[in-house]
């Protein structure tokens, strides 16, 4: 892949990550830096949902790659969905919100999907072959053995102090004001290191 081509990856981490998410993307725009043009953008969980929303509001005209990763319940596999262009399908969209021990898994294909953040957080390795990437890792999560390194140059943003109360609970509709604010500020403080990283 082309050392200029640039990767977007959200993680998950609920309500409160999603928050989080929007609030570091509007930090930055507002700062004058754009990620959501990037050239692939890989959404897990509670990403897919930040993904959809941040790629469906660009014109038709952008071409980006919106995938959102769900994991098979065969072990080590995963699966991205949503082709160049296009939004996630509604099954994977449902998919990712699927957890083995919380919600049941989604029959796609005969192959029944769990929640991408059930193999890691953030599924980074997608975007293994590009040449930059940039990851909103909300939660930091364990990831199963079959994930593998990313070698492109990457910068990983995790949430700030200010965000940590909100982020008690990710699943509390409360806890959206308290990211949402602390990951626009945070968007705001570090738009600078993230241009330079971006460019």
């Amino acid at each position: 892949m082309d050392k200029d081509t640039k990767v977007l990856v959200l993680g998950g981490g609920g309500v409160a990550g999603i928050a989080w998410e929007t609030g570091i993307l509007a930090g930055l725009a507002d700062a004058g830096v754009y990620v959501t043009d990037a050239d692939l953008v890989v959404g897990t969980s509670a990403g897919a949902t930040v993904a959809a929303q941040a790629t469906n509001s660009k014109p038709p005209s952008a071409l980006y790659d919106c995938r959102s990763v769900v994991r098979s319940s065969r072990p080590g596999s995963r699966i991205t969905s949503g082709p160049r262009g296009a939004s996630p399908s509604r099954p994977s969209t449902r998919s990712r919100a699927s957890s083995s021990r919380v919600w049941p898994a989604v029959p796609i294909r005969g192959r029944r999907l769990f929640d991408g953040g059930m193999r890691s957080g953030t599924n980074a390795d997608v975007a293994k072959d590009y040449g930059k990437v940039l990851v909103l890792d909300v939660i930091g999560f364990p990831e199963t053995t079959d994930v593998e390194p990313v070698s492109a140059p990457l910068l990983t943003v995790t949430p700030g102090e200010a965000s940590q109360a909100g982020l008690q609970n990710l699943l509390d509709p409360d806890s959206r004001a308290i990211c949402a604010r602390a990951g626009y500020d945070q968007g705001q403080r570090i738009a600078a290191e993230v241009k330079a990283f971006w460019a």
